[in-house]
């Protein structure tokens, strides 16, 4: 028998239940077959079936084997020969063919383990190890050795300085290194070198040394220790600000100078400097906060705290990594928080919101100078005019860059007037990130003139009074540039926002010229007039916004002047009411593409209105699910669109006609069946009409009702069984009505008593 090309092995894992593991490989004996179980080979404890079948056989425990076990079963035949052949002995073909099918498994055995050594081609290279590991090395001695991870980690490594050249000194010894600071010389080679007097690195140098304990002072308060005789050199903790455990507890190094950051050094008596020390963040209380920690409002002005803040980050803009931390629970500050270039003001986590109570002042003119604008032909930005919770303040010709303010709900004093008041007033803005805030009772909820690559997140803007009617003039998000829709500067880039409410304006979202930006979940509710408008925007992406409490009365709802963008789902969520008008309304060559609209939760109330308006210049593409209620279609003067320009959609709509005598605008007929559909395809509408009555009478047969009035004559194709007569429709113009006419003559049509009429046909609007 011939030994096929077969694997001689076979691995399983078991599951504790199984007992029979089949092999399917010729064995001679069974003692060809060697059975493991995890690594460890078995001699007891299975039988095995199959003995001689070319298919091979079972493997049978008296005991399965745990579940999760690895159970291998492997030809294994012996290498060295059974038989010996004797002179003019038997020569039978079965004992010859087993001595030769032993030969060719122990070769074919002997291949499949060559496959899994270690090997290099045969015209050279190095040996490949296929991605697997190699075990059991020993460590290296001679050059070309190679080196174990535990030489590696242990001796190597820990012993070496790396750096891109092939050779750098070794570091100095440990007596050369004691107490010292490692620097490199004009080779870029390791020395040492004292770390400047009084300075951090020397202090936490003698702070390290057994007796440094001795140079730790403790004071109750920062105020008492500017009294006290303090030496060059020590180290004093603070237990509080102002007093013992009002949260500004501070530790504080004693200098002859102010060392690199003057705004962190307090003069004592006598005439040394305690520098406040930080690791990357000051708390406001450590600036002179006077925040409660329990409760929603504070009396206490914070305000010179948040602008010491603002001063030490003005005075050291890009060599300077300081993060802000307002720590309590609330704030009063009589002027706004002000932000700027590589600040970042945020709250302890993201589950702190911290309150701030704004008085209603404005900065001085000494406290933000005049600001030139980075666009030229702006006028300079007077801030000490502007009231505003916060104001995002840049530099003479640059933006503010690189800012952040996270978790802050500002509220007006009680005392204070909200005329003219600002949430955020920032400008002009680049790259800065406004997260997890809330403004109450602004007339603008944030205003910018330019701003690119930030984002807005997490936040919501309240107008004065949300459950009225809005202020006039008032926007919830607002970027316009300084010369407003006439402006041929831009707005504003890569802008995103997510999750931004706004809430209580008279226009919810005004954008003007700003370019490619994304709005991710946002909305717009509680009296909003107009919940979004777009003037000169190119690139706009709208997905998933929502509408609740909308009362739509300034002729259109969603705006798009002169502007490319795209909407991806809109709801109308809860609540809305339109006083007619449109609801989307494309003007100025605008390109329009709505992807999905929910018009479910809005009501209309005026005499007329049309849900797309597209004006003669512009474009709009209405595609994915329209959803319409019943309700908002039989509401007074309902129309789906408006066209002048081109409405394109891969939606077929559906809804009813009138059959009148002449240009009366009640019906003529007893309706059975009533059945219009129809499609726009940029400028032109296709429609196919079936009806069927009873009661009809009259002379003259019009059908009213058509989406689009007739701008040119059209005719269509019509079939009327009952008449007397071939027919056509004709289009009435000026009117959305078409007359049925006989096709030989032109003449007026009777209305049957009983009948049906089919209309087919497009025409261009």
């Amino acid at each position: 028998m011939s030994v096929p090309n077969q694997t001689p092995y076979i691995i399983y894992n078991a599951n504790g239940l199984t007992t029979v593991f089949p092999f399917e490989f010729y064995i001679i004996n069974s003692g060809d077959i060697q059975v493991s179980l995890n690594g460890d080979v078995l001699t007891t404890g299975y039988s095995v079936s199959g003995v001689g079948n070319v298919g091979g056989g079972d493997v049978t425990f008296l005991t399965p084997p745990a579940n999760g076990s690895v159970v291998m079963l492997e030809r294994v035949v012996p290498t060295y020969r059974l038989t010996d052949y004797q002179d003019n002995g038997d020569l039978l073909a079965d004992t010859v063919n087993k001595d030769f099918d032993r030969l060719w498994m122990a070769i074919q055995r002997s291949f499949i383990y060559l496959g899994l050594a270690l090997r290099r081609p045969l015209f050279g290279g190095p040996f490949n190890a296929e991605g697997y590991r190699i075990s059991n090395l020993a460590d290296p001695i001679n050059q070309q050795d190679a080196a174990t991870k535990n030489y590696v980690d242990n001796v190597s490594l820990v012993r070496t300085l790396r750096v891109p050249e092939n050779y750098v000194n070794a570091l100095p010894a440990a007596d050369q290194r004691a107490n010292r600071l490692l620097a490199f010389n004009e080779a870029g080679n390791p020395i040492t070198v004292l770390p400047p007097s009084g300075s951090a690195s020397d202090v936490l140098i003698e702070l390290a040394k057994p007796t440094g304990a001795w140079l730790i002072g403790r004071s109750n308060s920062l105020q008492q220790l500017l009294t006290f005789n303090v030496q060059v050199g020590y180290v004093y903790e603070t237990e509080g600000y102002y007093s013992s455990g009002d949260g500004g507890g501070a530790r504080y190094l004693i200098s002859s100078t102010q060392g690199e950051i003057p705004e962190l050094a307090y003069l004592c008596t006598n005439g040394l400097y305690a520098i406040l020390q930080h690791n990357g963040t000051i708390s406001i209380e450590q600036l002179g906060g006077k925040g409660v920690s329990l409760g929603q409002t504070a009396t206490e002005d914070s305000w010179p705290a948040f602008y010491k803040a603002y001063q030490i980050k003005r005075a050291h803009l890009f060599d300077l990594s300081i993060e802000f931390v307002a720590g309590k629970s609330a704030y009063y500050c009589s002027k706004p928080v002000l932000l700027t270039t590589g600040m970042t003001l945020r709250t302890p986590n993201s589950s702190w919101v911290c309150k701030i109570i704004y008085g209603g002042g404005t900065v001085s003119a000494t406290e933000v100078p005049d600001v030139t604008p980075p666009i030229v032909d702006d006028p300079v930005i007077q801030f000490s005019t502007i009231r505003a919770h916060v104001l995002v303040i840049g530099t003479n010709g640059n933006p503010c860059y690189y800012a952040t303010i996270d978790g802050f709900q500002f509220r007006n004093d009680a005392s204070i007037s909200a005329t003219g008041l600002y949430g955020v007033y920032g400008p002009y803005m680049s790259k800065v990130n406004i997260k997890n805030c809330r403004h109450e009772k602004v007339n603008y909820g944030i205003r910018w003139i330019n701003n690119w690559g930030g984002s807005i997140s997490q936040t919501i803007y309240l107008g004065i009074d949300t459950s009225v009617a809005p202020v006039a003039g008032s926007v919830g998000v607002w970027g316009e540039p300084a010369a407003g829709i006439s402006s041929y500067t831009n707005g504003g880039t890569s802008l995103t926002l997510d999750v931004v409410g706004s809430s209580g304006f008279q226009t919810g979202f005004k954008l003007t010229n700003q370019q490619y930006t994304t709005l991710n979940s946002c909305y717009s509710e509680k009296g909003n007039n107009r919940a979004l408008e777009f003037t000169g925007c190119d690139g706009i992406v709208i997905n998933a916004f929502g509408l609740e409490n909308l009362i739509n009365t300034l002729f259109s709802c969603i705006r798009f002047n002169n502007s490319r963008v795209t909407v991806n789902s809109l709801v109308f969520a809860y609540n809305n009411t339109a006083s007619g008008g449109n609801v989307f309304f494309a003007t100025d060559r605008s390109k329009i593409n709505i992807v999905g609209v929910s018009f479910g939760r809005l009501t209309n109330i005026g005499s007329a209105l049309s849900l797309f308006n597209v004006d003669g210049t512009s474009e709009m593409s209405v595609d994915g699910p329209v959803d319409i209620p019943a309700s908002l279609i039989s509401s007074t003067g309902y129309g789906f669109a408006t066209v002048n320009g081109k409405l394109y959609s891969d939606n077929i709509f559906t809804g009813t006609l009138g059959i009148a005598n002449g240009s009366a605008t009640t019906n003529a007929v007893t309706f059975t069946a009533n059945e219009f559909s129809y499609k726009f395809k940029g400028g032109s509408v296709w429609f196919n009409y079936y009806a069927a009555w009873t009661g009809g009478s009259g002379s003259d047969m019009q059908v009213y009702g058509f989406p689009k009035n007739f701008a040119k004559e059209c005719t269509f194709h019509a079939s009327l069984p009952a008449a007397a007569k071939v027919v056509y429709a004709r289009s009435v113009l000026a009117t959305n009505r078409v007359r049925i006419s006989g096709a030989a003559d032109a003449s007026n049509t009777t209305i049957p008593t009983s009948g049906a009429l089919f209309i087919q046909g497009e025409y261009v609007i």
